[in-house]
């Protein structure tokens, strides 16, 4: 008896070292992971500039598809050229976990010139933290859950004058709440306006434009 004891014990410490090991080499893999956080530090350029590559400029696939391969948070593997009724997309994932593929990102390209620059965020980025970098935006609008049973609409803030297109994850459990921490989960880059009559063009009259809200609960029209 006491020998099955001593062998359970021996398990169950060999189970909790296991644990405690597997943390270990968790918490190193999550901070030596490499993410871009340019949106916020304006390394190596500032936006609607992202990695060199800017919207209205023309430019080569080649030359695109050789600057996210020089990337290390690109998966290289993923990157692929599609031609699209409108133009022709460069696309890929970011590659941030020797398990884990994740992030779409895309360049769209209109007669040879860049026309957007659609990214996933894969670091912390809030809505607090764009306020504090770009300060309140021109409009805002709602988009509704993507499935009627996900816990959570969308919410655009739109940056005309810098060419940027947040979009942010608004919980609705109960009711829809804005807050500091909500998290911002897609970024596009376009060709900044001086107004947003001139940067959405006619679809503007469609999209049920919003002054900035404030935080708090929201009341979506959708």
């Amino acid at each position: 008896m006491k020998r099955v004891i001593k062998h359970l014990g021996c398990t169950v410490l060999l189970i909790i070292v296991g644990v405690i090991v597997i943390a270990f080499v968790l918490i190193w893999l999550y901070s030596e992971r490499v993410v871009d956080e340019s949106i916020l530090t304006d390394s190596p350029c500032a936006a609607p500039c992202w990695q060199g590559i800017v919207p209205g400029t023309p430019m080569e696939e080649e030359e695109i598809i050789r600057i996210l391969k020089a990337l290390p948070y690109v998966d290289i593997g993923s990157v692929r050229q599609d031609s699209l009724p409108t133009g022709r997309a460069i696309s890929w994932r970011w590659n941030h976990w020797p398990w884990r593929r994740s992030g779409y990102n895309s360049v769209f390209l209109m007669g040879g010139v860049v026309h957007h620059i659609s990214l996933s965020v894969e670091f912390d980025l809030t809505v607090e933290k764009v306020l504090n970098k770009y300060g309140l935006p021109e409009a805002i609008n709602y988009g509704p859950p993507p499935l009627p049973e996900e816990p959570f609409m969308w919410m655009n803030l739109l940056y005309p004058i810098q060419g940027l297109w947040f979009r942010a994850e608004v919980y609705t459990r109960v009711a829809p709440v804005l807050e500091p921490t909500t998290r911002i989960f897609e970024v596009t880059y376009s060709l900044p306006a001086d107004s947003l009559e001139s940067w959405l063009g006619p679809d503007i009259h469609a999209m049920h434009l919003q002054p900035w809200p404030g935080y708090g609960r929201l009341e979506p029209e959708f």
